[in-house]
């Protein structure tokens, strides 16, 4: 009787969720879970996945298609039914948001997004402004919020070898480990069937991960 009736959790580990998000759990007498990657605060660089979000919002609505269109024509992808695995965007952006969570490799990713910085004349978006600190993540655990494991890389785990997914997750946990949170919950980046498999699901159980949220 005494358990929760829903989870109310935030991916990334952005500083919204610090700033915003928590204060206005806790005026409710509520708290979250924040499942947090680790890979931005070993290499304080942001991930593949902000840097994409990055150059999407600089590009004109007017230019998205045509312009999402050319990337999806010059990498030969093929047309697929992505509404089930993409939500909020449609049309040739739609296209690639399913290849660059789904399909391209992290070496990939990294490869388009500077390669498309360097054509947009960005820089990456700044580590300590889109990101909670270790601080303030040990902050959220100290005042009762559960902070877990989304990962280190934000990879889509599924692309992953088996050595590859231990590497991740073992450094994603140990980071976890470091500011007091709960390594025994975990979610999936991406949250979608095509983002994980038996595999992925193996080696959560062999890293002692007892409950993974989707």
């Amino acid at each position: 009787q005494t358990r929760p009736k829903l989870l109310l959790t935030f991916d990334d580990g952005l500083r919204d969720h610090y700033q915003f998000v928590a204060p206005i759990l806790e005026q409710h007498g509520l708290r979250g879970v924040f499942f947090v990657n680790s890979q931005q605060y070993q290499l304080n660089f942001p991930l593949s996945i902000h840097r994409w979000h990055s150059i999407r919002d600089a590009v004109p609505d007017a230019k998205m298609d045509s312009f999402f269109a050319a990337l999806l024509a010059s990498r030969g992808a093929k047309e697929r039914d992505v509404n089930s695995a993409v939500r909020w965007d449609n049309g040739a952006l739609a296209q690639l948001k399913y290849e660059f969570n789904y399909v391209m490799t992290e070496q990939e990713k990294l490869a388009l997004v500077v390669d498309l910085e360097d054509k947009l004349s960005l820089s990456p978006p700044n580590v300590q402004e889109i990101y909670m600190s270790r601080g303030e993540l040990m902050e959220l655990v100290s005042r009762g919020h559960w902070v877990c494991s989304h990962s280190h890389s934000h990879a889509c785990l599924s692309l992953l070898t088996e050595a590859q997914l231990y590497d991740d997750l073992s450094q994603s946990l140990d980071f976890i480990g470091s500011i007091g949170g709960d390594r025994r919950v975990f979610a999936y980046p991406f949250g979608k069937p095509q983002s994980y498999n038996s595999v992925v699901q193996q080696c959560l159980v062999s890293l002692e991960i007892g409950r993974a949220h989707v």
